[in-house]
């Protein structure tokens, strides 16, 4: 990647995001006028002194937006490398946020980077994603920021893994979620094989990766009713509704059976053809092995990939 002209702009680049120190410090060596230069350079230093004079010059500097990303101060200092990797200067970092959110920065700022993949860019994030930095990501959310984004994640991978009492693996399951909406509950029911000798099971789940949906939208589920099958098993019903605003296909239902002590006790799935646009639909699960006890039912809409192919179309 090329480096900026403007050396105040490369410094803002090279002093954000991943990465060592070295590249930042060799420009402020060169030029080190630009530590001093505006609120964006003092804020990615933790200068909370200049910090707090340049938003008493003009307090609209608060959410001047600057180059190379189009990032205000708050969002640059949250992603700096000098906040992750200089922990001396952590106390003057939060006094620097604490400055700027006093003066109206808006704590979920952020911005869209550039390329075939774009992405969001909070404060959040680079407080908590990038700097992992506990103070200052606590500082945010008291501040107001929302830590439920807009993002899915896609390709989850789910790997359920059992163990015997001296921690030896009996068994191993892996199955795969295509999305989890923002702030959704997704549950993954299907049979395993033999587990004997199991009395712990792990759990591990992985995001292939994060993406902005271009519709966004949430399923609830009402009037869950789970009765015996005159023979074998249970039946489930239920009514599915959706806040898309489009119509949808090819998604799966998943009911997971508790008993009254909270343990899982099945989870068969099925599938659902179609789901109209703000609309409901109504579903019906069967499982032909009736759970050892069963107090409550719960379930969960999955979007598939056939789903988002169809939704392409």
């Amino acid at each position: 990647m090329s480096r900026p002209a403007d050396p105040r702009v490369a410094f803002i680049e090279a002093a954000i995001w991943h990465g060592g120190l070295e590249p930042a410090e060799a420009i402020l060596a060169a030029h080190a006028e630009i530590a001093g230069s505006d609120i964006h350079t003092a804020a990615i230093l933790g200068d909370d002194a200049l910090v707090r004079r340049f938003l008493a010059e003009d307090p609209s500097n608060v959410s001047a937006k600057s180059p190379p990303h189009g990032g205000d101060a708050l969002n640059y200092l949250c992603l700096s490398k000098y906040l992750r990797l200089d922990p001396a200067r952590t106390p003057a970092f939060l006094r620097s946020a604490t400055a700027l959110l006093d003066a109206g920065a808006d704590p979920n700022t952020g911005f869209w980077t550039t390329g075939q993949f774009p992405e969001r860019e909070t404060a959040l994030y680079g407080a908590a994603g990038v700097a992992h930095h506990p103070e200052m990501t606590r500082l945010l959310l008291e501040r107001g920021a929302d830590p439920n984004d807009d993002e899915a994640a896609t390709s989850v991978s789910v790997n359920v893994t059992f163990f015997d009492a001296a921690g030896g693996v009996v068994s191993s399951e892996s199955e795969e979620l295509s999305v989890i909406l923002p702030g959704a509950t997704n549950a993954v029911g299907d049979g395993v094989s033999e587990t004997p000798g199991a009395t712990r099971m792990e759990v591990q789940v992985l995001p292939g990766d994060w993406e902005t949906l271009s519709d966004t939208g949430s399923f609830s589920v009402e009037g869950v009713r789970t009765v015996p099958q005159q023979y074998l098993g249970v039946k489930t019903t239920a009514l599915v509704k959706s806040t898309f605003a489009k119509d949808l296909e090819s998604m799966k239902a998943t009911a997971i059976y508790y008993a009254a002590d909270g343990a899982i006790t099945a989870g068969p799935f099925t599938y659902v053809d179609f789901v109209p646009a703000n609309g409901s639909v109504g579903i019906e699960l069967s499982t032909f092995s009736r759970p050892a006890a069963f107090d409550r039912t719960d379930v969960f809409i999955e979007i598939t990939s056939l789903t988002m192919l169809e939704a392409e179309d």
